[in-house]
């Protein structure tokens, strides 16, 4: 959970600098990250299914208002452990005392998830 929480300070942080509280930085980067999760999970529904030989969605009956639903379960999620009670504040505070080695260490890493996240995905469909 460290890290989805460190990944939305980071995309909460980004949008704050960029565009300042105006933007609600704080939803962008609930959205952003539960995009990432939800892509995440259609990718491993999708390569187990084809390791398997069969399309798990059709097995598990899943419609488009299945998949609105998880979507919907995501954001709620990520609303009550990120937003809710203005805990994005909370988080903000305790990773931004990080040092300059480890932000830069931290942000590769968050780039590479995010990077290879899209990219898998888009190479997957």
């Amino acid at each position: 959970m460290l890290a989805f929480k460190y990944l939305y300070y980071r995309l909460y942080d980004w949008n704050h600098r960029m565009w300042g509280k105006s933007d609600i930085p704080q939803f962008n980067a609930l959205f952003a990250i539960s995009l990432l999760l939800f892509s995440n999970f259609y990718l491993g529904m999708s390569v187990i299914g084809r390791l398997l030989g069969r399309d798990l969605f059709a097995l598990l009956g899943w419609s488009v208002l299945h998949a609105i639903t998880l979507g919907m379960i995501i954001v709620l999620i990520g609303y009550l452990v990120f937003v809710r009670n203005n805990k994005f504040q909370d988080i903000a505070r305790t990773l931004s005392t990080e040092s300059k080695g480890r932000r830069r260490r931290n942000t590769a890493l968050c780039t590479l998830y995010v990077v290879s996240s899209v990219a898998l995905f888009f190479m997957w469909i």
